[in-house]
């Protein structure tokens, strides 16, 4: 006999199936709101400070648990383009997307489904030419070629 899950393990779970995630704005947001509330704290509990750190904390959150992934991966892209020109790991982060973009295995596009309703992602494998089709809003999907075995890991 299988056994079950416990209800709070299944509901964490699928809560986080298909959300955005962890990114370098959320990173920054969240160090951000931290370092504003102990600075809230030293200068005698200042309350618009201590606001401001939690907005910021409450919206760092919210993109991490958001299901619209291209918005968010457009802001994060967008910091990234900002900072690149003080950060170096923000410049190398910019190239590898960039090279994995030039160099990937896969096209992508989207597609529509029969019902009118439903998204797809379709796949076709530059190595073989076949094409692979998932539903969208899946997270992050390990993508395999099932006659070249040609893999991409992606966010769909």
């Amino acid at each position: 006999m299988a056994k079950k899950k416990k209800f709070y393990q299944t509901t964490v779970s699928e809560f986080l199936s298909g959300r955005y995630g962890f990114d370098e704005l959320s990173k920054i947001m969240i160090i951000l709101s931290m370092i504003l509330m102990v600075v809230s704290v030293l200068v005698t509990y200042n309350r618009w400070i201590y606001l401001v750190a939690i907005i910021i904390l409450g919206i760092g959150y919210w993109r991490m648990c958001s299901k619209n992934i291209k918005k968010r991966k457009a802001e994060n892209d967008a910091y990234l383009k900002l900072i690149s020109g003080f950060s170096r790991k923000a410049r190398t982060k910019l190239e590898e997307q960039d090279k994995a973009k030039k160099y990937s295995t896969f096209e992508m596009h989207k597609e529509l489904g029969e019902d009118g309703e439903t998204v797809y992602a379709v796949y076709t494998c530059r190595g073989c030419g076949k094409v692979l089709r998932f539903e969208e809003n899946q997270g992050l999907v390990k993508i395999i070629c099932p006659e070249c075995k040609n893999e991409l890991l992606d966010r769909i």
